[in-house]
């Protein structure tokens, strides 16, 4: 069997980038004083608590990466955060690299990810009066995909956010979550 080495080099590059996101936002956390783990299950990736506003405060906080490198000769770049993570993260943090300089860290709250996606209107968001009731529909989706069995004909809904910039609209400061650029105050929410 002939691996395709082009696939082998991307995904290694793509796991050493999610592992450097991972050790900057950690690092960046504890700095701020937020005691910081790695979460090891499915759903998000450090768990991050603090007591700065005088309450205990959780994050679950889910990590995207992405590195411009990547995309090059694309319109653009596309991460879809999914139904598992909906239901389980509070928080969301999009990095975009430059190879391995950091061009930004996008800092968001799932509800502040929802209502920025929903502003444009999109269809399969229309039934949901609010992210509550997303998150809910997303929660179930992903429980009916945990007991989804081989050849079961049911057509699973797929709920999933997609996030995503064309690469003129980044260069350009026009990305809707532009707004939460190095907005590490959204992990109190």
């Amino acid at each position: 069997m002939q691996i395709n080495s082009n696939l082998s080099i991307e995904t290694t590059r793509k796991k050493a980038l999610e592992i450097m996101q991972k050790g900057m936002i950690a690092y960046k956390l504890a700095n701020l004083g937020w005691d910081v783990s790695e979460h090891l299950g499915d759903g998000y990736d450090l768990l991050g608590i603090t007591t700065q506003t005088g309450n205990q405060i959780e994050s679950r906080i889910e990590l995207k990466a992405v590195d411009r490198h990547s995309y090059l000769g694309k319109a653009g770049f596309s991460q879809a955060v999914s139904e598992n993570e909906i239901s389980t993260a509070t928080h969301l943090i999009v990095s975009i690299f430059d190879g391995i300089e950091p061009e930004g860290h996008f800092i968001m709250s799932l509800e502040q990810v929802f209502n920025a996606v929903k502003v444009k209107r999109t269809k399969k968001f229309a039934q949901y009066k609010d992210f509550h009731t997303f998150q809910e529909a997303a929660r179930d989706i992903a429980q009916k995909k945990i007991l989804h069995r081989k050849g079961n004909k049911e057509k699973l809904t797929r709920l999933a956010l997609d996030i995503g910039c064309t690469l003129k609209k980044f260069k350009e400061h026009k990305w809707e979550l532009g707004a939460f650029k190095d907005r590490w105050d959204n992990l109190l929410q």
